[in-house]
Order: C-alpha cells, then structure tokens, then sequence
C-alpha cells in the first residue's frame, strides 16, 4: 500500500491506477 501512495505523485502511479482498472473492467 505505501509503495502505491508515493507512487501515485508519479507517472508511475497513473499507469498503476490504469492496470488496476484495467484489471476491475478487461
């Protein structure tokens, strides 16, 4: 979860929430 929170002030973060929608709606 905490890599999550830092990684969301990043790109990396955007491109991890999109994975997971990704993941909820294939």
């Amino acid at each position: 979860m905490k890599v999550a929170i830092v990684g969301t002030s990043g790109a990396v973060g955007q491109e991890f929430l999109r994975v997971l929608e990704e993941r909820n709606f294939p």
